[in-house]
C-alpha cells in the first residue's frame, strides 16, 4: 500500500518544530484550536493583571541586573485566533503594558509592515517555509533599533 503522510508538525531531535501547513486541514485545526482555549479562558481581574505585571517587571529586573536586556516578540496570529487573544488578554491591557515597564523593549508583529505580512497556518504558527523570512526580517528590526550583542 502507501505510506502514510507525515503530520503537519515535525518536532527535530534539538527541540526544533517545522510546520507544515499544505499537508493539514487548517479549518479543523482553528476550530479544536478555538474550542479548546475557549474552555480554559477567561476574562483576568484587574488584579490579576497588575499580579502579571508585577511578576514580569521582577524577571526584568532579574535580567537587567545581570546585564541583560529583555525584548519581547509578539508573533503573528490571526483571524479567530487573534479575536479570542485580544478578548482574554487586550493588547491594551497587557502588551502596551508590559513594554512601557523599566528596561523592556516590545516588537509587535502588528506594528512592523516586514512582520505584519505574515499570516499563519492555523491562526497562531507559521509555515516552516515562512520561518526564514520571518527570522531575517525580525532580525533587521532588531539591528535597527540596536537591540542585538556587539561583537
Amino acid at each position: 500500500g502507501e505510506l502514510p503522510l507525515p503530520d503537519h508538525i515535525q518536532v527535530l531531535p534539538n527541540r526544533h518544530i517545522r510546520a507544515d501547513f499544505e499537508l493539514a486541514d487548517r479549518q479543523a485545526m482553528i476550530d479544536f484550536r478555538l474550542g479548546s482555549f475557549a474552555a480554559v479562558l477567561s476574562e483576568p481581574s484587574p488584579a490579576a493583571r497588575a499580579a502579571f505585571l508585577a511578576r514580569v517587571e521582577g524577571y526584568a529586573a532579574l535580567v537587567a541586573d545581570r546585564g541583560g536586556r529583555v525584548v519581547f516578540v509578539r508573533m503573528p496570529s490571526d483571524g479567530a485566533t487573534w479575536d479570542l487573544e485580544e478578548k482574554s488578554a487586550p493588547r491594551a491591557e497587557y502588551w502596551d503594558r508590559v513594554v512601557a515597564l523599566p528596561g523592556l523593549t516590545g516588537i509587535h508583529f502588528r506594528d512592523e509592515p516586514e512582520l505584519a505580512r505574515f499570516r499563519t497556518g492555523d491562526g497562531s504558527h507559521l509555515d516552516q517555509r515562512d520561518a526564514p523570512a520571518f527570522s531575517r526580517a525580525l532580525f533587521r528590526i532588531l539591528a535597527a533599533r540596536e537591540l542585538l550583542p556587539s561583537r
